[in-house]
């Protein structure tokens, strides 16, 4: 196999001169000499210093070499090693600019550098440039033109990584610290850096003495506070030497405080808050070279967070404020709280004014309801109202932070909720929990109330297991085909035979279906509203993952944190919007390729006056493209014309796209995607580890209700249903599902 072909690229070398960083995204170079050079992928750095002293003959030593990238070429990069030699090479197209300066020598005093060697030369390209200035463009090219002024070149700052950025945290007598805490942090820091160990002689706020652990060392440092009323220390004692044999620095250990180490790792918390504490105990032990367990990881950790997050204790003082400064932010924004007369937060209410008015300009007028459990500090429940927009994404509404589900609070956030949505009917869509049907009639119009078909689908599936204990498992699965034509049938002949056939199956289960099922409220047929096809809320369940971290942390970090990903969540679909082929998003053209494809094999005959005769294998059915009917009724369900309507589209040479409902048009995504979040300043937000008179006088501060930890370990993640990612366990004898090969009674196995 022959080898693959390496890149090369033509460099200019600027030899000498001086140059000039313009803000036009252009260098301009003066005077000295250009070479021109063709370097090879997989050229080392002392290959290419080796090239250029070739041609030159002159020494690097003394010199600064910078090159530009292509996609900015106003900043200049030093060429220091071979990684420096590849970025150059990666990051720029056929040419490169590479510049050589005196590294002593500034540009305002000194004159255009005179090279000797005048006969420098290059078999592919050669040229002395003194006549004029030389500016290089972002494309590479050269032009001419005469230039005055220079600026002096500043060299690179070089970043210290690890325990060397610790060095000098403690230099001589007279440092003064902040505290007792700063200097017990820097004395830390200083240890690791230093490969010792040190012990306290003396560890107070006013007062800390300490010296190297080893036997015999003279390294001491005296600290003592500068005043009576004063939490400042200044260094009185300072011995910096030490005096360690080879086994002294092996066997020195550290001893950590949780405190100490969380100051290492909040910054990098701060970006990644969900590290784990393995991922915390490898970065930190790469980067500085000791070793945490486990728990020490963990509970640094967990300091850190709290001193990012706030302490979920003092987190609910803050709620009246940010509740305040909400509203302030955006007049349109609801928020809302309550507490007890011992000022004990109770519940709290946040609906932004961007997704209020997003809901009811463009949405269809349905909403999902749900709770889940917050496993923070003091747990919770979570209580949400959202919708789909007009490509079927998750819309959040509205959301509440209750002590339980329960009729007083469901009660407490559907009247919130009904404010905002005003007099406009609303269909609901929900689970089937008692405190949500009760709330439900006392606020919307109960027989606007649908339920999810899935929860109801495994009641029933709970429901066959108990009923039909010990028979085979296809049992279940013929009970759930049954149940899915009972729901998914769209006329009431078919929905009575749907319900016959499972009676003839079990009498037991459809006497539970017509008793305890409330049909009424989820089969297609029987329910009296319209619901677009949603039957589930399974989009609730991706609003519960959309949230689940933030389920976990204080209420103010949860606030904060919905706050920002929510507003990530507006921009993110208003940019995709944009990039919409259509006039329907990408999720609903998809449906409608699915139809269009299924109406391939389908024969339309014109009967004039805007009707549409569709005949498929069985029946035909009648499209009215005028009111976007079909007797299938699927059209008029789901508002996405049905496979017969584009067989009658397609017959009349019409635009499949004006026959679909204005809710799922582009014109609506942008409806509800017209406004986006305001940010809010929280530079005046009281701090509750220093609050002052003022702050006490101006503003209401909240105590954490009184909750109580369930017995066992918090549950980290909500019960899967019984229909996801479910095994299917196959007999190895007869490869058949349903049972396994202790119990095959199969007479004659043939595997397939």
């Amino acid at each position: 196999m022959e080898s693959a072909v390496r890149r090369q690229i033509f460099c200019y070398f600027h030899i000498g001169g001086n140059i000039e960083v313009v803000p036009n995204q252009q260098i301009i170079y003066h005077g000295g000499k250009i070479i021109g050079e063709l370097i090879e992928e997989g050229c080392t750095h002392s290959n290419l210093m080796h090239k250029i002293w070739l041609r030159t003959k002159k020494n690097m030593q003394n010199k600064r070499i910078t090159y530009t990238f292509k996609f900015n070429q106003s900043q200049l990069i030093d060429l220091i090693d071979t990684d420096s030699v590849n970025q150059l090479i990666t990051f720029n197209d056929d040419t490169a600019h590479v510049y050589i300066m005196e590294v002593e020598k500034t540009n305002h005093d000194i004159a255009p550098h005179e090279d000797n060697d005048d006969n420098v030369h290059d078999s592919t390209l050669s040229s002395n440039s003194t006549q004029g200035d030389v500016v290089t463009n972002i494309d590479g090219q050269n032009s001419l033109t005469p230039i005055l002024c220079t600026t002096q070149l500043v060299p690179t700052p070089q970043i210290i990584n690890g325990s060397a950025k610790w060095n000098d945290l403690i230099k001589e007598e007279g440092q003064i610290f902040q505290n007792a805490s700063k200097l017990r942090k820097a004395l830390f820091e200083y240890g690791i850096a230093h490969k010792f160990t040190y012990k306290f002689l003396k560890n107070s706020p006013g007062k800390i003495i300490c010296v190297c652990k080893v036997e015999g060392c003279p390294w001491k440092l005296s600290a003592y506070a500068m005043g009576k009323n004063t939490s400042f220390l200044v260094v009185r004692h300072f011995i910096k030497n030490h005096k360690h044999s080879a086994q002294d620095v092996l066997e020195s250990t550290h001893s950590f405080r949780s405190n100490l180490v969380s100051s290492i790792i909040v910054d990098k918390l701060r970006l990644t808050p969900d590290k784990l504490p393995n991922d915390i105990r490898n970065d930190i032990f790469k980067e500085y070279g000791f070793s945490l367990t486990y728990h020490q990881a963990w509970a640094a950790k967990e300091k850190a967070l709290a001193e990012i997050n706030g302490v979920p204790k003092d987190s609910y003082m803050l709620i009246p404020w940010i509740c305040n400064r909400l509203v302030k932010t955006d007049p349109q924004t609801v928020a809302k709280w309550t507490c007890s007369p011992s000022y004990q937060f109770e519940k709290l209410f946040v609906a932004y004014g961007c997704c209020v008015t997003g809901f009811l300009r463009g949405a269809r007028p349905i909403l999902f309801i749900d709770g889940c459990h917050l496993s923070g500090p003091y747990k919770g429940t979570l209580l949400a109202a959202f919708t789909c927009d007009a490509n079927n994404d998750l819309f959040p509404i509205a959301y509440a932070i209750v002590s339980a589900e329960n009729n007083e609070n469901w009660l407490w956030f559907l009247s919130n909720l009904k404010e905002l949505t005003g007099s406009i009917p609303v269909t609901l869509i929900s689970d089937r929990h008692p405190s949500i049907i009760a709330a439900v009639e006392q606020v919307y119009d109960r027989d606007r109330h649908a339920y999810c078909y899935r929860h109801v689908k495994e009641n029933f599936c709970a429901e066959t297991k108990k009923l039909q204990r010990g028979i085979r498992g296809e049992v279940k699965e013929d009970a759930k085909k049954l149940l899915d034509a009972v729901c998914y049938t769209h006329f009431g002949t078919e929905f009575t035979e749907a319900v016959e056939q499972l009676r003839a199956f079990s009498p037991e289960l459809a006497n539970w279906l017509e008793t305890k099922g409330d049909i009424n409220k989820w089969a297609k047929s029987q329910f009296p509203h319209r619901r677009w096809d949603l039957i589930t809320t399974n989009v609730a369940e991706s609003f519960n993952s959309w949230i689940r971290k933030e389920r976990t942390h204080s209420i103010c970090a949860l606030i904060t944190e919905h706050r920002d990903k929510l507003a990530n969540l507006l921009y993110t679909a208003k940019l995709e919007m944009t990039k919409w082929k259509n006039e329907v998003g990408p999720k609903i053209d998809k449906i409608l390729m699915e139809h269009v494809a299924r109406s391939e094999f389908l024969k339309a005959v014109r009967y004039g006056d805007h009707n549409v005769m569709v005949r498929g294998s069985n029946v035909d059915v009648c499209v009215n493209l005028l009111r976007k009917e079909c007797t299938c009724l699927e059209w008029q369900m789901t508002g996405i014309p049905c496979p017969h309507a584009c067989a009658a589209i397609k017959l009349l040479h019409g635009n499949i796209y004006t026959y679909v409902e204005e809710c799922y048009l582009k014109s609506s995504q942008e409806k509800i995607y017209v406004s986006s979040m305001i940010p809010i300043e929280t530079h005046d937000m009281p701090d509750v580890n220093n609050l002052t008179l003022t702050d006490w006088e101006n503003n209401i501060f909240l105590m954490p209700p009184t909750t109580t930890r369930p017995p066992g370990r918090p549950c980290k993640k909500g019960r899967e249903s019984q229909f996801q990612d479910v095994h299917v366990y196959k007999c190895s004898r007869c490869d058949q599902s349903g049972h396994n090969r202790s119990k095959c009674r199969n007479p004659n196995p043939e595997k397939i």
